[in-house]
């Protein structure tokens, strides 16, 4: 190697140790508004699709504005129960409510997974 790279070398393992520390040193008011800004960017994109993510989520969100008159709809395996007990309450205001618990839900995903990865001592959550 000439010395140059060698300098090189240095100059990235520098920025690497750098990158190392602020990545350890994101605080809970940092995590929090990375979060909510993601989850606001979700939402912003979701204006921009024309459709829905899988092709029978848009027979579950018409399943889910009917459960309330026929409870029994919501039992089975293709219903998903659970996933229309914490829904069903968002659908009676609407897709966009969906689409925002949707986004709130992965960004509080990213969150805890951050959260866990330091738990368990990772550098680099």
């Amino acid at each position: 190697m000439l010395p140059m790279e060698f300098g090189e070398l240095r100059q990235k393992i520098q920025v690497h140790q750098m990158v190392n520390r602020q990545v350890s040193e994101i605080t809970n008011a940092h995590l929090f508004w990375i979060c909510g800004f993601l989850a606001l960017s979700y939402f912003v994109f979701s204006f921009f699709s024309e459709g829905f993510y899988q092709h029978d989520e848009a027979a579950h969100y018409v399943n889910m504005l009917r459960i309330w008159h026929n409870p029994e709809m919501m039992m089975g395996n293709w219903a998903k129960p659970g996933f229309k007990l914490i829904y069903a309450p968002f659908s009676l205001l609407g897709l966009h409510a969906v689409k925002l618990l949707n986004c709130v839900l992965a960004a509080s995903t990213c969150y805890f997974s951050f959260k866990v990865m330091q738990q368990l001592g990772y550098r680099k959550p």
